[in-house]
């Protein structure tokens, strides 16, 4: 009987200890790559770095939110001699989400949540940034002398939602022209399913991110 209270003991501590730190992590993370061709000729390369956290999570770095908080940092990746500077990010509303608020920082960086230091010492601030439920996107603007050169990183992008994340379209322009790819945004309930199938991805993600950077 002892040895069973023991294990019991040991499985109840270990639930513990992996709840503790579930919590000390975002929901899910991982980076996407956008890159533009026009023919053959490339007018961009860029990582677009992503977090989202729980409501009410002590760990974000924000600050404890009470909606879904979502997190983006874009590197301008140093590339051919073509590739442009980029002039705007934006996260499409396409499921009606519930965005609360949003801003820009440069408190902190992105490679701040991840084990493997990127180097995103975020140093270029969009002119300015807009997001709210009358909107359908959420986009920060870095036209003109705020344009996003090669080998530099924006500021750490960030809005509050009502919903759980899903699969959205994001937009990277430059050079007159834009790509889109697929990025954690807003997603109305139920959405128990798409952020299963997002985790898992975000996860693949990272273990591709992590294999390309080294």
């Amino acid at each position: 009987m002892k040895k069973i209270a023991l294990i019991v003991m040991v499985l109840f501590a270990a639930c513990v200890v992996t709840t503790l730190n579930a919590e000390a992590t975002p929901l899910i993370d991982g980076c996407t790559n956008f890159q533009k061709y026009i023919g053959t000729t490339r007018y961009f390369n860029a990582d677009v770095w992503w977090a989202v956290y729980e409501p009410g999570n002590a760990t974000n770095p924000l600050g404890t939110k009470t909606d879904y908080t979502y997190l983006y940092q874009i590197k301008n990746v140093d590339g051919l001699s073509n590739d442009q500077a980029l002039t705007m990010f934006g996260v499409l509303n396409e499921n009606g989400g519930h965005i609360t608020d949003g801003a820009f920082t440069n408190s902190f960086n992105l490679d701040d949540l991840f084990t493997t230091t990127y180097d995103l010492s975020g140093t270029v601030a969009p002119i300015n940034g807009y997001y709210g439920t009358g909107l359908n996107c959420a986009y920060w603007d870095f036209s003109g002398a705020n344009a996003i050169p090669g080998g530099s990183t924006s500021y750490v992008l960030w809005f509050t939602a009502l919903e759980s994340p899903t699969w959205v379209s994001g937009n990277i322009t430059a050079g007159g022209t834009s790509q889109n790819e697929s990025l954690p945004g807003p997603a109305p309930e139920p959405a128990s399913m798409a952020l299963l199938g997002l985790g898992l991805v975000g996860m693949a993600g990272r273990t591709i991110i992590k294999k390309f950077k080294a």
